[in-house]
Order: C-alpha cells, then sequence, then structure tokens
C-alpha cells in the first residue's frame, strides 16, 4: 500500500506554518504577541536554517507553496502575490546595482533553479522553467518564459 503525506509530516509544510504563525504575532502590537514573536522567531531560524529557506516574513501572499526543500533565497523588498510554487534551487532578489527587488503576481510558478532578478514584474498565471534567469518584466498573464536570459516562449 502506498502512504500518503501527512500534514506536518512534510519538512518545508512545517516551515510554512511555523513562518505564518510568526507573521501574525509579529505583525500584532499587543505585548502578549510580541513574547510569543520572539518564540515564533526561534523556530522559525531553526527550521530555516534546516530547509536551507532565506525568506523573511511578510513577502509572500497566502498559498504560497515549498514542495521541495533545499536552497531558497528571497529578498526582504520582493513581493509574491497569493498561490505561488518555488520548486527549489530559486534565487529571488536584486540585481547587486539597486535595492528594487522582483514583484512577482498570483499563480506564478517558478522551476527548479530559476531566478527572478532585479527590479522586474511578473504578471499572473506565468510559469518560469528550470534553471531560467528572469532579468526582464514579463507582462503578459499566462506566459511561459525559459533559458538564460529568459524569453518568451510560443
Amino acid at each position: 500500500s502506498q502512504k500518503t503525506a501527512r500534514p506536518g509530516g512534510n519538512l518545508s509544510y512545517r516551515f510554512l506554518i511555523v513562518m505564518r504563525k510568526y507573521e501574525y504575532r509579529a505583525n500584532r502590537k499587543d505585548p502578549i504577541s510580541r513574547l510569543a514573536a520572539v518564540w515564533w522567531h526561534l523556530r522559525y531560524k531553526k527550521l530555516s536554517e534546516r530547509c536551507g529557506f532565506s525568506i523573511p516574513i511578510n513577502c509572500a501572499g497566502p498559498g504560497l507553496c515549498l514542495p521541495h526543500y533545499g536552497t531558497i533565497v528571497i529578498s526582504g523588498q520582493a513581493r509574491i502575490g497569493e498561490n505561488c510554487r518555488l520548486h527549489g534551487s530559486n534565487c529571488i532578489g536584486n540585481s547587486g546595482k539597486a535595492l528594487a527587488a522582483p514583484r512577482i503576481g498570483n499563480n506564478v510558478d517558478i522551476g527548479y533553479g530559476a531566478m527572478v532578478i532585479g527590479d522586474v514584474e511578473i504578471a499572473d498565471n506565468v510559469v518560469i522553467g528550470a534553471n531560467a534567469v528572469v532579468n526582464k518584466s514579463v507582462l503578459i498573464p499566462g506566459s511561459l518564459v525559459a533559458g538564460v536570459p529568459a524569453q518568451r516562449k510560443g
């Protein structure tokens, strides 16, 4: 018989739960929440190191999906929309020349090893292929982009 995945059994799933609880407590101003935020921060840092994630709080919308753990680095200035999927070994950050970071729309699927770099905007429902390097905005919803540098396909 085939085993099914248990909620809480998957390390990246547990990381997302802890991250969201930390966000909730860190965004509240009452003293109890501030104290709880310290505790959640410690759990968040421990799981972050264990999974290889460098994902700051309050940068990703609800429904973020991390199917695999492994190096994922996201800039604190980046904004990621709802229901986005990062497959692993991703970098979403600034270009090194300026602090502006990517703004990613809803339902974006970012393949394994893909990077989104610089002051770019990604429209909704875009699929970014594995190992692609996106350094220009993708403004057409539902596009597929791949390659180095990434170009629209089809």
